[in-house]
């Protein structure tokens, strides 16, 4: 993450950007409502504590973003390309990634209960002490997908292809995946009774 010396903006300064790029940029403490974004691209710019409300953000780039204490519950960031973007203690709850590629990202302490990230592409990205239950990680190409003691209860795993993800830290009671995808997943034992009931498997006392 790059940061250094950003000016000052406001959203009405992006959204009057004819180049369609913001770069260097902090944006703060704004509440920003019912605005729309297409092909759009923010280089090294941080949003800090602003509110996103019925916003539609489709196809942005984002390259050494980072988004502090936002609020983006709702939103929609369609089939965008996110690069070393940070989201930090942010509320994503419903917020929808789908068809959106995230490299080298990290969520950390975010709050991202049915989140949707279906049929996106995430690589080299970690959540961090999230809390993504319901979330939506249907159909998703992974690789090098960390999840570090986050809830997952009812997340769907559904036609994801699990190898080298490592739930184990985690928590859940209820997990929807496909068992033909399983191999190469790690849980911890206290786990497996839940996977096992999936496959029909009954564990005696």
């Amino acid at each position: 993450m790059l940061n250094g010396d950003l000016k000052e903006l406001t959203f009405k300064d992006v959204s009057e950007e004819s180049e369609q790029f913001i770069q260097d940029a902090i944006i703060r403490g704004e509440q920003i409502e019912g605005r729309m974004l297409h092909s759009f691209g923010f280089s090294n710019v941080v949003f800090e504590r602003c509110i996103f409300v019925d916003c539609e953000f489709s196809k942005l780039e984002l390259i050494d973003v980072t988004f502090k204490h936002c609020d983006l519950s709702n939103c929609k960031l369609e089939d965008g390309y996110f690069y070393r973007t940070h989201f930090l203690n942010c509320k994503l709850v419903g917020t929808k990634f789908t068809h959106t590629r995230i490299q080298q990202c990290n969520f950390d302490q975010c709050y991202g209960n049915y989140a949707s990230f279906a049929e996106g592409q995430l690589d080299n990205t970690s959540f961090n002490h999230c809390t993504l239950n319901g979330a939506d990680f249907f159909h998703i190409r992974q690789d090098k997908v960390y999840f570090s003691r986050c809830e997952l209860d009812a997340a769907n795993f559904e036609e994801t292809k699990l190898a080298g993800l490592d739930l184990s830290s985690s928590t859940f009671d209820e997990i929807y995946l496909d068992l033909s995808n399983v191999k190469g997943l790690k849980i911890a034992p206290n786990q497996a009774p839940v996977i096992a009931a999936m496959m029909g498997i009954k564990i005696a006392d």
